[in-house]
């Protein structure tokens, strides 16, 4: 595997990591105050994280 592809695996562990945690901290939320505006918050979250990830990658190839 060349360097390209390594930085690829290590992003993708790196996302999947931030969603783990993320739905697991929203589970033991949700265990203790049943509110459906946490499942929201939380699902923006990792779409706002997953996001910066994309543009902050994108950038480190550009330079």
């Amino acid at each position: 595997m060349n360097k390209t592809h390594m930085k690829m695996f290590n992003i993708i562990i790196n996302d999947m990591a931030i969603i783990w945690r993320r739905i697991v901290s929203a589970l033991m939320l949700l265990r203790y105050f049943y509110n459906p505006l946490l499942v929201f918050f939380f699902i923006g979250s990792v779409l706002f994280l997953l996001i910066i990830d994309r543009n902050r990658s994108v950038y480190e190839e550009i330079e």
